[in-house]
């Protein structure tokens, strides 16, 4: 997590830096965020399903009036965790865990197909980034998974400073990386895999 809050912080710092203060803003609502994973253990191909209620959370600065970067995150909290093994169907609900939640980031270029000044259009595209982490009993795992993702805007405009947006993201990952702890034991593994994320979410934006 500390990892994650630096990069954060230094990709914030390096579109700032070349926006010259030309337009810059700060998003936060809540959404929807579902995972679905295909993973092949031992040869058995396990498909997983994570729906969840997330707080999506975002910035953007803009170095021209139609080109800029952005970072778009999700925390996000796992309604129940759904297995299908040789065609059957596993359901593990949250009450199951100690502690279950996940959290995403999309970093990149943000380009403005259309802007007005009640409506604007922008989509974004770049890497993407999605943790889960959870507990129970004394047994603690994290997952991390690497990729690429894009998203489109709808921004509704009230005034020049105050909009409300309908956001749709969705992302692919490729590559993971997982750790368990048990009684002290730490055990990790990586490889591919194959996981799409889809998160639609509204909100209110702000913007100087």
């Amino acid at each position: 997590m500390k990892k994650i809050a630096v990069v954060f912080l230094f990709l914030s710092a390096v579109s700032l830096c070349f926006a010259n203060g030309r337009r810059n803003g700060v998003e936060a609502g809540i959404g929807y965020h579902r995972m679905a994973e295909t993973q092949s253990v031992s040869g058995i191909d396990v498909k997983t399903t994570i729906p969840s209620v997330a707080i999506n959370f975002a910035a953007m600065t803009y170095f021209t009036e139609w080109a800029g970067v952005g970072m778009y995150g999700n925390i996000f909290f796992p309604q129940h965790i759904k297995f299908v093994l040789l065609g059957q169907p596993i359901t593990v609900n949250r009450s199951a865990y100690d502690s279950l939640w996940g959290m995403d980031l999309l970093a990149g270029p943000v380009i403005m197909l259309y802007h007005s000044r009640f409506f604007s259009l922008p989509v974004s595209f770049g890497f993407h980034y999605s943790g889960l982490w959870t507990k129970a009993g004394g047994i603690k795992a994290s997952q991390n998974e690497i990729g690429l993702g894009a998203n489109i805007t709808g921004n509704f405009h009230f005034t020049q400073s105050i909009y409300m947006y309908g956001r749709f993201q969705s992302a692919y990952d490729f590559y993971s990386w997982e750790k368990t702890k048990e009684n002290g034991t730490i055990e990790s593994n990586s490889g591919k895999v194959s996981v799409w994320s889809i998160e639609p979410c509204l909100g209110i934006g702000f913007r100087w």
